[in-house]
């Protein structure tokens, strides 16, 4: 038995040995125990960090270094035990030992290198730039961000005196004067063409509707006379109330969340000009609001104030066509048959099956979602599909709330946002994908924050994301949102977007092998199986931004940044503009020809500088003027082309006025 245990001591001390010499055992060894010190000292803090993606990431290499040190212990006590029991000839014993030394030896020779390889994105189950599905587009998988910080005002406090009623002591983020118009259309106008490869605004929308038309068994054929559309919007926090001239964003006193994020008003004229102006839709076949909710008052006072034919939307708590008060609102009704049906049958959402529909989505032809970039304490996030909750005709949409992350963390689970996506209704008519992101929140229910990311640092979003995939563009939205709300953000500590199985939506609408093994999406009457609704992958690092078609790695997104972070010098110091302020500006004639003549207080006291500006915001003309007691100039314009301009009066003490202007 001497023989034995010297044989048995000698290979010990070999594998010992090997054990040294691993560099790689090395490496593991420090960055174990550091990440094993990290998580104890920020989990045992604040034991909600756990879901953080830093803490994800350092978990898994922790708990491996963890179990590498029990194993090693183990295997050199039973050594110890081992030798003792072969000194007083415990064979039995002995040999027990030895087996045991053997397994937790290998244990802790061999688990590190499965364990180490954490995942770098966190909680999402495919790693870096590993795209699943199949890309659509003109040229698919492109997601265009546009970003320009002087489309917000930095210094808005996002404040609202709650204890007056005066409007003028309010300062928050959706007002004309913390949000440039013109640039705000300008970004759009740049996202359509960058999403499109086209040179001008009505080549684009050209393009646009002929690929849409295309993917629907329609012909290439661009958008035709009458065709309806729908301008669907995010208004969570307003309420169904029948009196909405009170109904507005300052003062709701139903939900008292007046300042949350949500579709800003400002993107919402700047998709009404593109598709009157440049699409060629009539006023007549627009439709705007979100069905289940009303939008406010002073909004529809803005947007009617252009585009007075429009038809804005109304609903009451009754979801009837009666007593809707306000300005000229459409109401809107339920379908006769339910239009969604849930692919898991009921099994998931309270026995929920169906759904009716606002016959709205019956009507139009076309859709365009625009929702705003936030966060979401059910479903991680709320982006497109989760906007639809708002479409569905019952009072609320709490049954449907089963089918999200929080309620069902993990992979491989139903999801109702797939059917939603894929629903011939909500998904299929949606014509082009546009995210407001000028501001974002932490969730549904919370004030915008400033992004601590670059290049944001420490201010607003200021981002219009555009898209023809679905998946892509939720994909990159999951991306900017887990990487900035993970606990650590200083104006909040919630971390939504990293619940386990946030994404677990887009993997199953990418991919039909991501689905579960009893569920088959097919959300619509006809009963068809929807397939791959687009390309998801996540970014290599925030800081890069870069997607598998961007580092020529593979057919996943291409994240094409525009980043306007430029101004006109004639918009410089005094970019907030005050539209449709008529008793400060005037213009005649108006349609105008070659010469046009500007009336103003202002122009009485002090110099002043004019610009005309397209709808898109580029800049036509500016001319300096001098200070003159008929407050009148007269401005030659020669040969501009047909079309709507909007002319802007500035003055170094930032009084600033506009005037919509035809040709």
């Amino acid at each position: 038995m001497r023989i034995v245990q010297k044989h048995l001591s000698n290979t010990w001390k070999k594998l010992v040995v090997t054990f040294k010499k691993s560099k790689y055992q090395v490496v593991f060894l420090f960055m174990g125990m550091a990440a094993l010190a990290w998580w104890l000292a920020r989990v045992t803090a604040k034991p909600s960090r756990a879901s953080y993606p830093c803490m994800q990431v350092a978990f898994p290499l922790a708990s491996a270094f963890v179990i590498h040190l029990m194993a090693f212990t183990g295997s050199w006590l039973s050594y110890r035990g081992f030798k003792n029991a072969i000194h007083n000839h415990r064979y039995f014993t002995a040999f027990a030992l030895f087996i045991l030394v053997l397994l937790t030896f290998s244990i802790s020779l061999f688990i590190p290198s499965g364990e180490i390889s954490g995942n770098p994105t966190g909680p999402a189950s495919h790693p870096s730039n590993s795209p699943i599905g199949e890309a659509v587009g003109i040229f698919p998988g492109r997601v265009v961000w546009v970003w320009n910080p002087f489309a917000t005002d930095n210094e808005c406090p996002n404040y609202v005196n709650r204890d007056s009623i005066l409007d003028d002591q309010d300062d928050v983020w959706f007002q004309d004067k913390n949000t440039n118009q013109l640039l705000v259309s300008q970004m759009v106008s740049k996202g359509i063409r960058a999403l499109t490869d086209t040179e001008k605004d009505k080549d684009a929308w050209q393009a646009i509707f002929e690929y849409h038309n295309q993917t629907r068994n329609k012909g290439n054929t661009g958008y035709q006379a009458g065709e309806k559309i729908l301008l669907k919007l995010n208004r969570t926090s307003t309420n169904m109330a029948t009196n909405l001239d009170v109904h507005t964003m300052q003062r709701n006193d139903m939900y008292d969340r007046t300042l949350l994020a949500e579709t800003s008003p400002q993107i919402v004229l700047a998709v009404l000009r593109q598709l009157v102006y440049n699409a060629g839709v009539a006023q007549e076949a627009i439709y705007v609001g979100d069905p289940m909710r009303n939008h406010y008052q002073e909004e529809q006072e803005k947007w009617s104030a252009e585009f007075p034919d429009v038809n804005y939307l109304g609903t009451n708590i009754y979801h009837t066509q009666v007593n809707i008060t306000g300005n000229d609102r459409t109401p809107v009704r339920i379908s006769d048959e339910p239009l969604i049906f849930y692919s898991d049958q009921g099994a998931t959402m309270s026995n929920a099956v169906s759904d009716h529909l606002y016959s709205i989505y019956e009507e139009i032809e076309y859709l365009i979602n625009l929702p705003m970039l936030k966060g979401h304490m059910l479903g991680g996030i709320t982006v497109f599909p989760k906007n639809h909750y708002g479409s569905q005709t019952r009072e609320t949409a709490a049954h449907l709330h089963s089918g999200l992350a929080y309620n069902r963390e993990g992979y491989g689970k139903y999801r109702v946002l797939v059917d939603i996506m894929g629903s011939e209704y909500l998904g299929r008519k949606n014509l082009i994908y546009i995210l407001d992101a000028l501001y974002a929140g932490p969730d549904w229910g919370d004030d915008p924050v400033r992004f601590r990311m670059p290049p944001f640092n420490d201010d607003w979003t200021s981002s219009v994301f555009l898209s023809f995939d679905p998946v892509a563009i939720e994909s990159v939205a999951f991306d900017f949102l887990r990487t900035e709300f993970d606990g650590e953000n200083p104006y909040t500590n919630k971390a939504w977007p990293n619940i386990p199985g946030a994404d677990d939506y887009l993997h199953q609408a990418a991919c039909e092998t991501q689905w579960p093994d009893n569920i088959i999406y097919r959300p619509d009457a006809s009963g068809e199986i929807i397939g791959s609704l687009g390309v998801h992958e996540h970014w290599n690092n925030p800081i890069d931004k870069q997607y598998s078609r961007n580092l020529g790695t593979g057919d996943g997104i291409e994240l094409v940044a525009l980043h306007l972070d430029t101004i006109d010098p004639a918009l410089q110091g005094n970019q907030f503009l005050s539209e449709h302020d008529v008793e400060q500006i005037s213009a005649y004639p108006n349609p105008f020809t070659n010469n046009l003549t500007v009336v103003s207080p202002l122009i009485r006291k002090g110099a002043a500088l004019v610009t005309i500006h397209d709808v898109n915001g580029n800049l036509i003309t500016r001319e300096s003027i001098s200070e003159n007691n008929a407050g009148t100039v007269q401005l030659m314009l020669g040969h501009l082309p047909p079309g709507t301009y909007v002319l802007s009066l500035h003055q170094a003490a930032r009084k600033e006025s506009a005037v919509i202007l035809k040709l």
